[in-house]
């Protein structure tokens, strides 16, 4: 193979090195679709460039410190110029994906090759074996990566949390490098004994170790976050229930009410009082438009959530339409549909309170079909939301509360086997539910 092949395919290797740390950081911070056409001259000038001046530095020897930090930095100034936020993690990101591929750069070197000779031939100049070397790595690196992306989910969209362990992760594998690189130099140079496969089974090792340990911590996070949801919902499940007791007495006093309501009128009627019975009627007729307003489904926690939501939409100035069939059971429990159609609608809401022109608006379908429930919340939008992962995230100020109401909604949707997605087409955003009731015909 000749030397132009093998220095071609060594940048090409390094400048992927450097997309999958761009790539991460599209996976957590940064928002790929909004980056304007300068910021992704940036990044791409920090993938070309920066690989193949990798590249070219690796033709002299397989790891150099001096250039290894120095691209930490360049990569951190232009990650941090694109996100413009957040500065601590992305730069404890960028040096954990760097770090992590160089290891695997010595995991390789270490226990592929068993002679001080040819160890020290691939560590300096250039060779035909340091290029399976960097592949390898390379490839590992990507697995993990997309390993990630598949299985990763809920740690990635919520990385703003865990930025401690990452920043002191990032620290732990820097020092690990450090000290990997001295032994393989050492050994390299002759100073110490040529002990190639333990010293890549030992790195191996404390990599799952150090891995382990951080997952760990990560998961018991994940888990006290869940517990965090749980109380949460409950909070509000305790609310919507308390609120809807308070609105079905109201209703039963009405209707109690009305009794008295008629007797009134056929004592006016039989003793020919017509003029009060005419005023009578006007303002039994005035306290029942109240009424008429109200929405009528046949069930009577979607009602509640229904007529409550109106109520905060109208008070912003938000048109809020209800299509609903008569009612139909809805494979949901009351607490559950309280949650999700509560969340919903908060999102709604806001998305449309947020609109500084326009016509405010929210329309809400519900219809059952066979055993199948489908439900449309369609909003008016200013600005098309962000999406990350393929997961809506949140213009609010608190974002953690708001992340539990998505979480509830993801949840709620999974357990009962459903299908969520969601459209934005002219200024029009749009969610669409479906369910499979088992328990009910029509």
């Amino acid at each position: 193979m000749s030397e132009l092949i093998l220095r071609g395919a060594q940048a090409l290797l390094s400048m992927f090195e450097v997309w999958l740390c761009y790539q991460l950081l599209y996976l957590t911070l940064l928002e790929k679709e909004y980056l304007n056409v300068k910021e992704k001259v940036v990044a791409w000038a920090n993938i070309i460039v920066w690989g193949i001046a990798i590249s070219y530095n690796r033709n002299f020897m397989i790891f150099s410190h001096n250039a290894f930090l120095f691209g930490i930095v360049v990569t951190c100034i232009c990650a941090v110029y694109i996100v413009g936020k957040e500065k601590g993690l992305v730069c404890s990101l960028v040096v954990i994906c760097y770090s992590l591929t160089a290891l695997l750069d010595f995991m390789f070197l270490s226990m592929a090759f068993l002679n001080n000779f040819t160890m020290a031939e691939i560590y300096r100049g250039v060779s035909v074996y340091k290029l399976p070397i960097f592949l390898f790595a390379r490839a590992a690196a990507g697995a993990g990566f997309f390993l990630l992306k598949r299985r990763g989910g809920v740690f990635l969209n919520n990385i703003h949390e865990y930025k401690n362990i990452l920043c002191i992760l990032s620290l732990i594998v820097v020092v690990i490098l450090r000290k990997y690189q001295i032994t393989t130099y050492a050994m390299v140079s002759g100073r110490i004994p040529y002990d190639g496969v333990d010293n890549g089974v030992s790195l191996m090792v404390l990599l799952v170790i150090v891995f382990c340990i951080a997952a760990l911590y990560v998961k018991g996070m994940i888990l006290k976050e869940q517990n965090q949801l749980l109380l949460s919902r409950d909070e509000l499940m305790r609310q919507n229930y308390e609120e809807l007791r308070l609105s079905v007495e109201s209703q039963r006093q009405m209707v109690h009410d009305l009794k008295h309501h008629f007797l009134i009128l056929q004592e006016y009627e039989a003793s020919g009082k017509y003029e009060k019975l005419h005023e009578y009627l006007i303002k039994m007729n005035q306290s029942m438009a109240a009424l008429d307003e109200k929405i009528w489904t046949g069930h009577r926690v979607l009602d509640f959530i229904l007529n409550q939501k109106k109520k905060q939409a109208e008070e912003s100035g938000v048109a809020f339409q209800v299509c609903v069939a008569a009612l139909l059971n809805v494979p949901l429990s009351d607490g559950d549909i309280s949650v999700l159609f509560g969340n919903l609608l908060d999102n709604a809401i806001e998305a449309c309170e947020r609109m500084q022109g326009g016509k405010r608006w929210i329309l809400f379908r519900l219809r059952k079909q066979y055993q199948s429930v489908f439900v449309e919340i369609s909003n008016s939008i200013e600005e098309k939301p962000k999406i990350r992962n393929g997961v809506l995230l949140t213009s609010k100020k608190d974002k953690r509360l708001h992340g539990y109401g998505l979480k509830s909604v993801n949840n709620i949707v999974e357990r009962y086997n459903g299908v969520f997605s969601y459209s934005i087409k002219e200024q029009v955003f749009k969610v669409n539910l479906s369910f499979y009731d088992t328990k009910n015909d029509l």
